[in-house]
């Protein structure tokens, strides 16, 4: 299942004002989330995968729920945002594993679908003259999605984590500044700016280019890092990475606060797709949320 997103205007709203500067991620956290459970499926050791449908703004996200079937009243919560890669995993099935294994330790996962699920999303969907809208209607999305994570039974409101891979780690580097509830963030080889991956479209190119970078560079990444509240963050990069070099990945690494901030680099390719990288990011997100 896809994600479908109409513009969404910004509307009034209660919670965090915010985002870059010029951009407002605001939204009515009034209005109903329209959470359905769709379907619900029986994993092996003791996992629910539900899948779940709400309302973001005027569009529908559909996503993954995997929750421990014997829940209790306090547990963490992560929300996964995938990548934009392989076909056979630029969606939710990128994270899925790992919500797997975080639920047999008594964690909940929201894993949606994002837009660029699409098929050739990147060339045929999106265009330049949508981006920023669609940018502001995603972070808002994200913000959905948190309020449909911690509206799960059961799930700690006070003990949620992020993970983002790609355009995943850098909307939710957006998300950072515009949503103090995440207090963990997993960042995977994200760069500093949204337009320099747009402009990787040579198909349809913004008639100015130039024009189009300044724009976009009202979502201005290390600006909405250094407005985190963040407690800690764990950083993958990939020292063969084809579109991060490792100047971006240090000038990513130098926005992010601080305190409790862990950086790995690993001897692989953009994607990630390795033990250590699955491993470590596993690992430090049950270190993280359950004590």
């Amino acid at each position: 299942m896809k994600r479908t997103f109409a513009l969404v205007t910004m509307l009034a709203a209660m919670g965090t004002s915010s985002g870059a500067a010029g951009v407002s991620f605001e939204y009515d956290r009034t209005l109903p989330l329209e959470l359905t459970t769709e379907d619900a499926h029986d994993l092996p050791g003791g996992v629910r995968l539900d899948e779940v449908a709400f309302r973001a703004g005027d569009g529908v996200v559909h996503a993954a729920l995997v929750l421990p079937k014997d829940t209790d009243d306090a547990m963490p919560g992560v929300l996964f945002v995938h990548w934009l890669g392989d076909p056979a995993t630029t969606n939710r099935t990128e994270f899925l594993a790992d919500a797997e294994w975080l639920a047999r330790r008594g964690v909940v996962s929201l894993v949606p679908d994002e837009p660029w699920s699409a098929p050739h999303w990147f060339e045929s969907v999106r265009s330049a003259q949508s981006d920023e809208r669609d940018s502001i209607a995603e972070v808002i999305a994200l913000r959905r999605s948190l309020d449909a994570l911690i509206a799960t039974p059961g799930v700690d409101p006070h003990a949620i984590a992020y993970v983002g891979h790609d355009f995943g780690a850098m909307y939710g580097a957006l998300l950072a500044g515009a949503d103090q509830r995440p207090e963990y963030y997993v960042f995977m080889a994200p760069t500093v700016t949204l337009a320099e991956w747009f402009l990787l479209d040579t198909k349809r190119p913004p008639a100015d280019r130039a024009a189009y970078a300044a724009r976009m560079s009202a979502f201005d990444i290390p600006a909405a890092l250094g407005r985190s509240t963040m407690h800690a963050s764990l950083l993958q990069f990939a020292d063969r990475d084809e579109y991060v070099s490792r100047s971006k990945a240090d000038a990513f690494t130098a926005a992010v606060p601080a305190n409790d901030r862990t950086v790995r680099h690993y001897d692989t390719g953009h994607a990630l797709a390795i033990d250590p990288a699955t491993d470590e990011r596993r690992d430090w997100l049950l270190a993280h949320l359950v004590h």
